[in-house]
């Protein structure tokens, strides 16, 4: 029976130690509770990051998609530039020669 009592609380003591517990884990489930909610707005704040970022590549693809469509119609119009100018210089010196050839005879 000795050794009962050694290792026996009061019923006092058990009430304090069971109110003590019962205090620590409201505590820790307040404190959860807390950082459940702050978690979920940062992911959520994170979320609108990542749409607002998605929104921007796209924004930023269409331009380059715009930018790549304007190269290649510039590209083909110096291509007709270039064309254009070869055809009128052969023009000219055709005609450079037709009078020389005149001016010969």
């Amino acid at each position: 029976m000795q050794h009962k009592l050694k290792h026996s609380m009061s019923v006092k003591e058990h009430e304090e130690k069971t109110k003590d517990l019962s205090q620590t884990n409201k505590n820790l489930g307040d404190r959860l509770e807390l950082e459940s909610s702050e978690s979920k707005k940062r992911a959520r704040i994170m979320d609108q990051e990542l749409d607002d970022l998605k929104q921007m590549l796209g924004k930023k693809e269409m331009v380059l998609t715009q930018i790549d469509c304007e190269n290649k119609v510039f590209k083909k119009m110096v291509r007709k530039y270039e064309n254009l100018v070869n055809g009128l210089r052969e023009q000219v010196g055709i005609h450079v020669i037709d009078r020389n050839h005149d001016c010969n005879h």
